[in-house]
């Protein structure tokens, strides 16, 4: 009767093992099977993921390309900037001497004699290197209309008329504060 027991105790075990055992191999053939067609959609996904793989990849290209030309242009217009400022130092140096040109020339000390002739000549180059500065658009439109008018007013040329001379003096105040203006 011990034996038999045992017997049936050892039965009902593997009884049972071998039931959780069928079910442990359907689990399993079950998720190998939701194992593979997950693995079959994904093979079916590979091709539209290759596609947009080169098409960003394109994009990519596309925006390199757009880069490239930026700073292409970038740096052709930072050397028309160099240019464009080498000329503007150059014209604020030439308005600066023709300032000074204008002030020795237009001052009382200098309109003695030959003086008045050397000042006169003087103040003709400022006034000529005034007018290409204006003509080479290196001024605001303003200050260039307001230079050019008070340019066209006359020259300084007078050694017998003192009122001229001070009339002269007047206008050549008014082009030495146009150009410290331009300057600004």
């Amino acid at each position: 009767a011990a034996e038999e027991k045992e017997m049936t105790e050892y039965s009902d075990f593997c009884d049972g093992e071998a039931s959780a055992r069928g079910f442990a191999i359907k689990t399993a053939m079950s998720k190998m099977e939701d194992l593979e067609a997950v693995v079959q959609e994904c093979e079916y996904k590979i091709p539209g993921y290759q596609d947009e793989v080169v098409t960003q990849g394109n994009l990519v290209a596309g925006h390199e390309k757009e880069l490239a030309d930026a700073k292409a242009i970038r740096a052709q217009e930072h050397k028309d900037f160099q240019a464009a400022e080498s000329d503007l130092a150059t014209s604020v140096d030439e308005i600066d001497r023709a300032e000074t040109i204008i002030k020795r020339a237009t001052s009382g000390s200098l309109r003695q004699g030959q003086a008045v002739a050397d000042a006169t000549k003087s103040v003709k180059l400022a006034i000529e290197v005034i007018g290409k500065i204006v003509d080479a658009g290196h001024v605001n439109t303003g200050s260039g209309k307001a230079l050019e008018s008070l340019l066209q007013t006359g020259t300084f040329a007078s050694e017998e008329d003192q009122d001229e001379e001070n009339q002269h003096e007047g206008k050549s105040s008014d082009i030495v504060a146009k150009i410290e203006e331009m300057k600004e």
